[in-house]
């Protein structure tokens, strides 16, 4: 049997309300040469047995030998969840979904043909499907809105490891979600380049560490990824649990740039490296701040914490912080901030 063309990776914790639609979303593709790998993250509800005896057991009438089931043995997360189905992919390009949302069914042999014709290492997409409906099914009319990156113009990624950074990550060209970019598997597992262990930001980690290994790399336009707006999914209460999670992000997140800072295919100065730093933690501030309902006095609460804790920031970065704070604030004034970088890379 041949490699599927690409694999497709499902992390599912607690969704046996949606996987049918996501799953089967998935089955009906127009390129039938793929794999299916779902990775159950130990759900409390029946997520794993909902999957298992529909998809798996061979008695089923939606049974598929292309579908893959998997559980950990503890929960990890999505991003930990991810790296178990990249270690077990076969494909010659990754898809990722998540396990509530699902895809358009000529969405993988139109990005599979795309990277193919181009010798691409990943494929970006530049709008995503919102289903205005939390419980829309498959095969039924539902209304959507289209979302488009900020910088949607279909083009060609730049070869420069530092026009890229500076364009496509700094300047949001592109959005850091996993789920609306086809990837080349070796470029991940040859450069071993994984998910960090956080519990949010994963992605913004990994779409760094692939912008410095990327030879070839496209923006096009389309919507083919169905997102799923579910509010219990996005808003938390701040707690002290909570913030204590938030600080050990902000210390995976250093502690993933420094490993990624040893293997680079490029000379990459440390003054950039302390500006990415700065700009990576003060980014997970602020998705906190506004993605998870907390307050700017929270966020001062977690930046405290964090510069008490040396084992989690240095000093250089903490002070760099609040540097970037008081200068990215100015920024937000400027009238023509879109035509003025907020930080500069060295070349």
């Amino acid at each position: 049997m041949n490699a599927p063309k690409v694999s497709v990776i499902i992390p599912m914790y607690n969704t046996v309300k949606y996987i049918s639609t996501c799953i089967e979303s998935v089955m009906i593709q127009s390129l039938k040469e793929i794999e299916i790998i779902v990775i159950d993250d130990c759900s409390t509800d029946d997520s794993y047995e909902f999957v298992r005896k529909n998809y798996c057991d061979s008695s089923s009438g939606k049974y598929d030998p292309r579908i893959k089931l998997f559980q950990n043995l503890r929960n990890v997360g999505a991003g930990l969840s991810r790296n178990r189905g990249i270690e077990i992919a076969s494909g010659k390009y990754l898809q990722f979904v998540d396990s509530d949302d699902a895809i358009t069914e000529t969405m993988l042999e139109i990005l599979y043909n795309r990277a193919e014709e181009n010798d691409l290492d990943v494929l970006y997409v530049n709008s995503l499907l919102a289903a205005k409906d939390p419980n829309f099914k498959l095969n039924s009319k539902f209304a959507i809105e289209k979302h488009f990156c900020p910088n949607r113009n279909s083009r060609r990624i730049s070869n420069n490891v530092i026009d890229r950074i500076q364009r496509e990550f700094i300047g949001s060209g592109l959005w850091w979600m996993p789920v609306v970019k086809l990837i080349r598997r070796e470029l991940l597992t040859k450069n071993h380049i994984y998910f960090p262990n956080m519990f949010s930001g994963e992605d913004m980690l990994l779409q760094l560490a692939t912008f410095f290994f990327i030879k070839k790399a496209e923006l096009i336009d389309g919507g083919y990824y169905v997102y799923r707006y579910r509010a219990e999914s996005i808003k938390h209460t701040p707690n002290d649990k909570y913030l204590r999670e938030t600080v050990l992000s902000y210390s995976e997140a250093l502690r993933y740039m420094r490993e990624l800072w040893k293997k680079l295919p490029i000379e990459f100065s440390r003054e950039n490296q302390i500006l990415l730093e700065t700009f990576v933690v003060y980014g997970l501030m602020k998705m906190h701040c506004s993605d998870r309902g907390m307050s700017l006095t929270e966020i001062d609460k977690i930046l405290e914490e964090v510069t008490r804790d040396s084992n989690s920031i240095d000093p250089a970065v903490t002070k760099a912080i609040i540097q970037y704070m008081i200068h990215s604030t100015r920024w937000m004034n400027l009238k023509d901030r879109n035509k003025t970088p907020l930080i500069n890379l060295k070349s």
